[in-house]
């Protein structure tokens, strides 16, 4: 055997003692016989060696290997365990505040009420209350400061003797729209308590129409409501105007490119009012007059002999409302008539009358009462 074919041999060998040393192979005898004679080592009989395997040696390092992946799996399954237990308590957590803000049992006053239709009620009513509001509004802007340039025009550009003298049309027309509106929310409380009453009592008094009263303090309500906005509209307007205006110089009027400036900058503080919803926060008038027709339609029915103080009992509801829900009065107890709601912007709770028939509460009337 040359030397490289010896060298060759002896490489495998060693490949071979390694595999086999490791456990990995067993070699057999006609294996160790080839490698013996082939590099001419003595024959196994030879020697008397026994031909039995190799016993397998265990390799420390490969199960140094194995026994980390081990490891990381059970770190791997005591982290999933720990996570399920923190998303069971998690869950417990959220179970409990859900039901603490789930409403309370209707108690006897209350199930005749439609909780659901009252609600539609007040949040449709609302929302058309505010978009006819700001869409109404829109057209009295666009008027203003379509005189706002006329004027300036046939006044050589004199801005602030405009803005003094000039004052926004359709006060009037805005507070007619808004009676109608105000009213059809009114009408539509009494229509709710009419429902119920039907329901909790033979001896009905049908009110459809609206008490001359209440037709006062509906128009008194949309007169204010119109002459405030406009005047916000106006006050943005000429604020925005004179602001831009002060940048030119006083003893000369404007010319036509300042003029077109100092009308766009108005023009723009009109619009970001109008964009503002927390400039329609009139439309909080919608609840106050729903709870004005049921009071209405109470009172005019001889069987009622109070109310009871019904709230909506969620994430939302204010510390006041929740204070107040469930308590009771009498009719003609005007003391606690002064939280009859609604008691805060965005009030969604509701005056519930309590029939002959029904009985006066256990304990009698609470009353309503309030300390914060």
């Amino acid at each position: 055997m040359s030397g490289i074919e010896r060298k060759a041999a002896e490489e495998i060998s060693r490949i071979i003692k390694n595999y086999t040393d490791a456990g990995i192979i067993n070699p057999d005898k006609t294996l160790e016989e080839f490698i013996r004679v082939s590099n001419d080592l003595p024959l196994a009989e030879d020697l008397k060696v026994d031909n039995k395997p190799a016993t397998p040696v265990p390799d420390k390092t490969v199960q140094d290997k194995d026994e980390p992946d081990k490891a990381e799996e059970n770190t791997e399954e005591e982290n999933e365990i720990e996570e399920e237990e923190k998303e069971k308590e998690a869950d417990k957590d959220t179970e409990t505040d859900v039901f603490a803000d789930k409403p309370r049992a209707l108690n006897k006053y209350e199930e005749k009420a439609n909780f659901e239709q009252i609600e539609k009620d007040f949040d449709n009513q609302s929302d058309n209350f505010k978009i006819i509001l700001k869409s109404e509004l829109s057209k009295i802007l666009d008027k203003y400061i379509f005189e706002l340039r006329k004027r300036t025009i046939t006044d050589n550009g004199d801005i602030y003797n405009v803005l003094l003298n000039l004052e926004p049309e359709g006060v009037k027309e805005l507070e007619n729209i808004l009676t109608g509106l105000i009213k059809k929310s009114v009408l539509k409380g009494q229509e709710q308590v009419n429902t119920e009453l039907k329901a909790k009592t033979d001896k009905f008094a049908d009110t459809e129409k609206l008490a001359a009263g209440a037709y006062a303090w509906v128009k008194n309500n949309a007169k204010r409501i119109a002459e405030n906005k406009i005047a916000d509209i106006k006050k943005r307007v000429a604020g925005a105007a004179t602001t831009e205006a002060s940048f030119y110089p006083l003893n000369k009027p404007l010319d036509t490119q300042q003029k077109n400036v100092v009308i766009a900058a108005a023009r723009a503080a009109g619009l970001d009012y109008l964009d503002n919803d927390n400039n329609f926060d009139a439309s909080s008038i919608i609840p106050l007059a729903v709870n004005m027709g049921r009071k209405i339609a109470a009172e005019n029915n001889s069987e009622v002999i109070g109310f009871l103080y019904s709230a909506v009992m969620d994430d939302r509801t204010t510390d006041i409302c929740r204070k107040l829900d469930g308590q009771t009065r009498a009719i003609d107890d005007l003391t606690s008539a002064k939280f009859d709601p609604p008691n805060h912007f965005n009030c969604r709770s509701i005056l519930i009358p309590i029939s002959a028939a029904e009985g006066i509460p256990e304990g009698g009337f609470t009353g309503f009462n309030y300390s914060a």
